[in-house]
C-alpha cells in the first residue's frame, strides 16, 4: 500500500539515480584513462590495491606496492568495488570505470532522500511532488555545484586581455571595469575565450588542496574521502530517521543508534578523516534529540549512549583496526597563520551565503510570535502571569535582540522582567552567545577573520539547536545541526591542524584542509538545500498593514498604537534572491567549464575509440616521453605484456620492476599497479609505512639492478622472495647494466624467459612457479605443492613468446 501511494515518487527517484550513473557513465567513456603523466593522479595506487585486494586469498589484502606486506591503508571502500567486481566478475579496468558513476549517483539519490525527508519529515506531503525542490537542490548543491574560483578563473583571465582600461583609486575599480568589458567583448565575438585550468579550482588557498565532490567525481581517483561521500549521506539520512522518531520507542531509537555506529565504522574503515566529524556529530544530534524530546538533557544517558556509539563502531570493524598503524600522524598543531577571507571566501562564498543568511532569518524569526505579542511595558501583575523562557529560550532571545537590536538595553530590562526562574542551562546558554561574539571579535583583531566569521555565525546557530519542537520542526532543526558542525569544523581549521608527513614544509595543513573541506561541502550542501527552499518564501513581496500590538485587560494599560511593517516591495529579499541566483549561477562555470577541459587531459596522439571503458585501453597505441622529449616510451608492448600476466598468473608473486618509482610522469610502478603482482616499492609507501623499513626495502631494490654480481642479486631475490623480473623500456633506460645483467643470468640458467616481445622480456626464477594444470595458469609453486591436484602440475617450459 505504502509503495502504491508512493510510486510517482519512487519512479522519480529511481530515475533521478539512473540519470546521474548514466550521465557519469558518459563522462567515464569521454575520459576512461587510468593514467596520464600530468594529471593522472594517484590512480596506480588506488588501482594497484583495487587488484592486490582482487588477488588476495585473506584478509588483511597483501600490498602491491610493498611486498611481503599487507595494505596498512584505509582501503575499506576500494574493497567494497572489489566485492561487487567479484560479484559481477567484470574486468577492475572496467569496473573502476563504472564505480565512480555508481558513487556518484549514490551521493545523487541519498541527497535527493534526505532534502526530501527532511521538508516532509514534519508536514505530511499532500501531493507526491511536494518537497521534490529541495530533494532535487540537494543533489545539485552536494555533486554539481562547483566554488567561486571556477568563475573568478575566468574573470582575471578576462580583465588581463580586455582592452577597457581606467585609472582609479578606488580599490578594485579598474579591475572590475576591465572584467565587464572583457565580457562585452567576449559577448560580441572580439575576445577568444581563455583556455580553462580545471586544476586551479582545487588549489584555492595556497598550499592546500580544496576539492570539492564534483571536482573529486570528475577527476576520478577512486580515493577513500570519495568513496565516503555516498555512505556520509546515507549516515545522514539515519541521523535525520533518529532526530525525528527519538520520541518513539527506546528500541527503535536503539535500533537507529546501533545502525549509527556501523555507520561510523564504515567511514572510518573508508576514511579515518571522517571519524572525529561523524562522531561529533553524531553526540550532538543525540543531545538535540534529548533535549527536543524530553525538554532536558539526561547527561548519563547521552555519555553512555556516546561510549556505546564510539565502542560499537571499533568492534564493528575491529579486524580493520587491529591491522592498521597510522604513520606519521603525531597529534594537533597550531596554525602558522589564518587564510584570507577574500581567498576563502572563493571556496565557500556560494554555499556559505545560503548558510549564513539561513542561520541569520531562522535566528531572526526565533520565538516571533511570542514577542510580537508582549507590549512595550509590563506592569507587575503581568509580569507574574508571563510565560517563563524555559526550552528554546535562548533561541528566542537571540531572535528578540536582533529584531530589537536597537533597543537591546531595554531588551535586557525586559528579559529580566519576564524570566522569573531561569535554569543553569539556559543562563549558560545565554552567556554562551556573548562569549562566542567576544572570541569571534579577539579572533578578527588577531588576524583570524575567517575563525570570526564563522564563530560569529556559530553564535547565532547554536541557540536554534535548543527551539521548540512547535516552534521549528525537525526538517530545519537538522538542516542547522549541519551548518554549525561546518562552521565548527572550518573554525577549527584556522586555529589546528594534525600533523602528519607534510609537518614542517608549507604544505604542511594540506591534508587538514583537503579532508575536512569535503566533509564540510556535504554537510553544508543537504544543509543549504533544506535552508534555502525554507526562507525564500520569507524573502518574497508583502504590503503594509497595520498592526496593533495586543495588550491584556487586566493589565490596565491603554491600547498600543498601530505599528506599520515594510510597505511596498520587499527591496531586501528581493536583493537576497538575486544574489543567491547569481551566486549559484557563477559556482556552476566549472562544471560547465571545467569538465571538458579536464576530459581532454589525455596522453597526446593516439586515443583509443570513443566509446570503451577500459581504463587501459590508451595503452594499446599510446606513448609518453620521459625523462626528456628525446626518449619516448611505446605503451603497447608494456600492454601486451600486461594482459598476458592477467590471463597467465595467479596467485600472489612478487614481481621487480624498475626502481623508478614516481608514477606521476615517469609510469613507475605500472606492472604491479596494473595485474596486483607484489611490487618491490610504491610511491607512498613511505606514508603508510616507518620510514627505516621503506629506506631498506629502496637500498635492496637499487641494489638489485646496481650491482654487477650475479650473486648478489641471487641473494636478493631470496632474502625478497623474488619470482618475476619486468625489463621493460622503463627498465631498458633506467638500468642498462642491470638489463643486460638479467640477460646474462638467462644465459647462465639463472633465470628463465617466460615471456618476450620486442622490447618486453619477463623472467621467471627457476623452481617458483608451476602450471596449475595442463595449459592451466601459472601459480606459486608453493601453493601448488598444497594443492590436493598438485600431481597435474609441470615445470614452466624455457620460454613462451609473444610477438
Amino acid at each position: 500500500e505504502v509503495v502504491e501511494q508512493r510510486r510517482s515518487l519512487l519512479l522519480l527517484e529511481e530515475g533521478v539515480w539512473s540519470s546521474a550513473f548514466v550521465l557519469f557513465v558518459l563522462v567515464r567513456v569521454a575520459n576512461p584513462d587510468l593514467w596520464q603523466p600530468w594529471f593522472g593522479g594517484e590512480k596506480f595506487m588506488e588501482f594497484a590495491f583495487l587488484n592486490g585486494i582482487l588477488r588476495s586469498p585473506t584478509f588483511p589484502p597483501v600490498d602491491p606496492h610493498f611486498a611481503g606486506g599487507i595494505i596498512n591503508y584505509y582501503y575499506y571502500g576500494i574493497y567494497l568495488v572489489a566485492f561487487v567486481i567479484k560479484l559481477t566478475g567484470l574486468y577492475a579496468e572496467v569496473a573502476y570505470n563504472l564505480a565512480i558513476p555508481t558513487l556518484f549517483a549514490l551521493t545523487v539519490g541519498g541527497a535527493f532522500s534526505v532534502a526530501h525527508a527532511a521538508w516532509t519529515i514534519a508536514r505530511p506531503p499532500r501531493a507526491w511532488h511536494e518537497g521534490v525542490g529541495a530533494g532535487l537542490l540537494a543533489s545539485f548543491m552536494v555533486t554539481i555545484l562547483g566554488n567561486l574560483e571556477g568563475f573568478a578563473q575566468v574573470a582575471r583571465q578576462v580583465a588581463e586581455r580586455s582592452s577597457f582600461r581606467v585609472d582609479s583609486a578606488l580599490p578594485g575599480l579598474a579591475t572590475t571595469y576591465a572584467m565587464l568589458g572583457g565580457f562585452v567583448e567576449l559577448a560580441l565575438g572580439r575576445m577568444a575565450l581563455p583556455g580553462y585550468d580545471f586544476w586551479g579550482p582545487s588549489r584555492v588557498i595556497p598550499a592546500t588542496i580544496n576539492e570539492f565532490p564534483y571536482w573529486s567525481f570528475l577527476f576520478a581517483d577512486l580515493h577513500p574521502h570519495m568513496i565516503g561521500i555516498p555512505f556520509s549521506v546515507l549516515f545522514l539520512g539515519v541521523l535525520l530517521s533518529l532526530l525525528a522518531g527519538y520520541r518513539g520507542s527506546l528500541a527503535r531509537t536503539a535500533i537507529r543508534w546501533v545502525l549509527l555506529a556501523f555507520l561510523l565504522g564504515t567511514l572510518a574503515s573508508i576514511n579515518l578523516w571522517e571519524l572525529p566529524t561523524y562522531f561529533g556529530l553524531g553526540v550532538l544530534a543525540l543531545v538535540v534529540a534529548e533535549s527536543r524530546a524530553v525538554g532536558h538533557i539526561r547527561w548519563v544517558r547521552v555519555f553512555t549512549w556516546a561510549l556505546g556509539y564510539l565502542a560499537l563502531a571499533y568492534l564493528f570493524y575491529l579486524p580493520f583496526f587491529r591491522n592498521y598503524v597510522n604513520v606519521g600522524a603525531s597529534g594537533p598543531g597550531w596554525v602558522r597563520a589564518g587564510d584570507a577571507l577574500g581567498t576563502w571566501l572563493l571556496m565557500w562564498g556560494g554555499l556559505g551565503f545560503v548558510i549564513a543568511s539561513g542561520l541569520v532569518a531562522l535566528a531572526w524569526r526565533a520565538g516571533r510570535a511570542q514577542a510580537e505579542s508582549l507590549p512595550s511595558a509590563l506592569p507587575s501583575p503581568v509580569r507574574e502571569k508571563a510565560p517563563s523562557m524555559g526550552q528554546g529560550g535562548v533561541a528566542r532571545w537571540v531572535g528578540m535582540s536582533l529584531r530589537r537590536f536597537e533597543r537591546l538595553p531595554r531588551v535586557w530590562y525586559l528579559h529580566r522582567l519576564v524570566v522569573k526562574q531561569p535554569t543553569v542551562a539556559y543562563l549558560l546558554g545565554i552567556a554562551t552567545v556573548p562569549v562566542l561574539l567576544v572570541i569571534a571579535a579577539a579572533g578578527w583583531m588577531l588576524d583570524r577573520q575567517v575563525f570570526a566569521v564563522c564563530v560569529a555565525l556559530l553564535a547565532l546557530g547554536l541557540p536554534l539547536l535548543w527551539a521548540r519542537p512547535q516552534e521549528m520542526d525537525t526538517g530545519v532543526v537538522f538542516a542547522v545541526l549541519l551548518a554549525v558542525t561546518g562552521l565548527a569544523i572550518l573554525a577549527g581549521t584556522q586555529i589546528v591542524y594534525l600533523k602528519d608527513f607534510l609537518q614542517g614544509g608549507d604544505w604542511y595543513r594540506m591534508n587538514t584542509l583537503f579532508k575536512f573541506f569535503i566533509q564540510v561541502w556535504v554537510l553544508w550542501g543537504v544543509a543549504a538545500a533544506i535552508l534555502l527552499v525554507r526562507i525564500w518564501p520569507w524573502m518574497g513581496h508583502h504590503r503594509a498593514e497595520a498592526v496593533a500590538a495586543p495588550v491584556p485587560a487586566e493589565s490596565g494599560l491603554p491600547a498600543a498604537g498601530p505599528r506599520r511593517t515594510f510597505a511596498g516591495r520587499n527591496l531586501a529579499g528581493f536583493a537576497w534572491r538575486m544574489t543567491v541566483v547569481v551566486l549559484l549561477t557563477l559556482s556552476t562555470t566549472y562544471v560547465l567549464l571545467g569538465t571538458p577541459a579536464r576530459l581532454s587531459q589525455r596522453l597526446v596522439g593516439w586515443r583509443p575509440p570513443l566509446g570503451t571503458l577500459d581504463g587501459l585501453a590508451f595503452m594499446d597505441g599510446g606513448s609518453y616521453t620521459w625523462p626528456n622529449e628525446g626518449h619516448r616510451i611505446e605503451l603497447r608492448y608494456d600492454y601486451a605484456a600486461i594482459r598476458w600476466l592477467l590471463d597467465q598468473v595467479r596467485g600472489n608473486l612478487v614481481i621487480v620492476e624498475s626502481a623508478e618509482v614516481d608514477y606521476y610522469r615517469a609510469g613507475g610502478t605500472r606492472v604491479a599497479s596494473m595485474t596486483g603482482l607484489s611490487g618491490l616499492r610504491g610511491m607512498h609507501a613511505g606514508e603508510q609505512r616507518p620510514g627505516s623499513l621503506v629506506g631498506a626495502r629502496d637500498a635492496l631494490h637499487r641494489e638489485f639492478w646496481a650491482t654487477p654480481s650475479i650473486e648478489r642479486t641471487l641473494a636478493i631475490i631470496d632474502e625478497l622472495q623474488i619470482d618475476l623480473v619486468y625489463v621493460g623500456q622503463l627498465e631498458r633506460h633506467q638500468h642498462p647494466e642491470g638489463v643486460a645483467k638479467m640477460a646474462a643470468m638467462a644465459e647462465a640458467g639463472r633465470l628463465q624467459v617466460i615471456y618476450e616481445n620486442p622490447q618486453v622480456s619477463i623472467y621467471a626464477v627457476p623452481g617458483r612457479l608451476v602450471r596449475a594444470h595442463s595449459d592451466g595458469p601459472l601459480v606459486p609453486a608453493a601453493a601448488r605443492a598444497s594443492s590436493p591436484r598438485s600431481e597435474g602440475s609441470r615445470s614452466l617450459p624455457e620460454r613462451i613468446a609473444q610477438p
